[in-house]
């Protein structure tokens, strides 16, 4: 299953950035997406079964790295905006919450019911879903196994949609503090790695 985004997509953003006003941003949307790619780039080899995991710790292998992706798109759209969040607040659901407040204040356009609703469907599925324990009942593999792949599809589709919705929004792009925002997003990189780190070792290797 290929569940990556065709490339050109997310080039499709840096490209609109490079040009006139927005030139100077580029470099800071470019390492955003630098510290959360490699978290999406990995569910397919988490379900897979490239890791080795066992098959609970296969599923909250995925339902960590999926959070870090949602995370570190929603500190994308943060980043790009400048809004006025602190490292501790900036999650996806802080996202949701101020989304329709958002796109009054800053005039947004696009696709935004459509982001919306995907912001909304992926708080209740990962950032709000509780793992089973490990060899806890009532789960079949094949199951989860099919729960996960859809969800993997649905990041998918939410990320092609808000990358359009950000290129539609060029204009309104007004990095505060471009410094900041990116050692706000290796920070979250590092403590979300030193995190994967902890749960893979306590599950034999993730």
């Amino acid at each position: 299953m290929d569940a990556m985004p065709p490339l050109h997509a997310v080039e499709h953003v840096l490209a609109a950035l490079r040009q006139d006003a927005a030139a100077p941003l580029a470099p800071v949307l470019e390492h955003s997406l630098e510290a959360w790619l490699p978290y999406y780039r990995v569910l397919p080899c988490v379900l897979g079964g490239n890791l080795w995991l066992a098959p609970q710790d296969r599923e909250r292998c995925f339902y960590l790295f999926a959070r870090a992706s949602l995370h570190g798109i929603a500190e994308t759209v943060r980043c790009v905006l400048g809004l006025p969040w602190s490292q501790a607040e900036f999650s996806h659901t802080r996202l949701l919450k101020e989304f329709p407040h958002l796109c009054t204040t800053y005039r947004l356009t696009g696709e935004r019911q459509e982001v919306y609703a995907h912001l909304g469907a992926l708080q209740t599925q990962i950032v709000e879903h509780d793992c089973p324990q490990a060899g806890a009942e009532g789960r079949p593999e094949a199951r989860a196994h099919d729960t996960s792949h859809a969800l993997l599809t649905q990041i998918e589709q939410y990320l092609r949609v808000v990358l359009r919705f950000l290129a539609s929004n060029v204009e309104h792009y007004c990095v505060s503090n471009p410094t900041r925002s990116v050692q706000g997003v290796r920070q979250q990189r590092k403590e979300t790695g030193d995190a994967t780190q902890t749960r893979a070792g306590a599950a034999g290797g993730c």
